[in-house]
């Protein structure tokens, strides 16, 4: 309402935001950004959603805890407003997996921008930092200064890739014992089944993802996610 969009053009909106984070995780982290469900609100907001990012974050995840109910490994809020610091988002680091700190808020921009703001967000979740002390010197120094890379506040133009340090992080993450909850894949997705989005939902029974990725991959996956009887595949280019 707010932004005098419909509840569908909301919808379509947020899932081009996830789809474009969802890439850029999926090529460096090999990591999937997955939306198992999605809360519109339409006539008022759950939440008072302030100025102030830290106090906004900490109001949303009581009420992740207290009023959503869907199984996920973390809950992200486009608030639909700009934050009144230097911050376009705030996280809780290393907080996926939590029903208390597996969670983000995010400022409104357009798509490009808030996919960037929901890599970050999500990155602090999975136990990257933001310093940018730290990523303008040494080891950790950006190796695109013009531009930036995504946990850092540098660069002049939109940036799309994590620096090595970042990554080192995230592993460090996962070898520490964090994000337990990464390795199962969800039983739901948002959507209804799709063809090709590497997941095998009901009424598929393989799904090696984009046709690039199955011919990449050598899997032996049909076009139509089905196996005939005593055969690896029916059509397609993996056949």
């Amino acid at each position: 309402v707010q932004l005098r969009r419909s509840t569908l053009q909301t919808k379509i909106f947020a899932k081009s935001v996830v789809n474009m984070a969802d890439l850029i995780y999926k090529e460096q982290l090999n990591t999937r950004i997955v939306l198992v469900a999605m809360e519109t609100w339409s006539s008022e907001n759950k939440i008072a959603i302030g100025d102030d990012a830290l106090l906004t974050l900490r109001d949303f995840m009581k009420y992740r805890k207290e009023s959503i109910k869907e199984r996920c490994d973390a809950v992200h809020l486009f608030s639909g407003r700009t934050f009144m610091s230097s911050r376009s988002e705030a996280a809780y680091i290393g907080g996926i997996c939590s029903v208390t700190r597996g969670g983000g808020i995010n400022e409104f921009g357009s798509v490009g921008p808030m996919a960037i703001t929901l890599c970050q967000s999500l990155g602090q979740n999975i136990g990257m930092h933001r310093n940018k002390e730290r990523m303008t010197a040494g080891g950790c120094r950006c190796p695109d200064l013009w531009q930036g890379c995504i946990m850092d506040d540098t660069g002049y133009n939109l940036p799309r890739k994590f620096s090595r340090c970042s990554i080192e992080e995230y592993l460090r993450f996962l070898q520490q014992g964090g994000g337990s909850c990464l390795f199962n894949k969800p039983t739901k997705l948002l959507d209804p089944s799709d063809c090709g989005n590497g997941y095998v939902e009901p009424g598929e029974e393989c799904d090696c993802g984009s046709l690039l990725e199955c011919t990449q991959s050598g899997a032996n996956c049909c076009k139509k996610c089905t196996l005939t009887h005593n055969a690896m595949c029916s059509n397609g280019l993996c056949c």
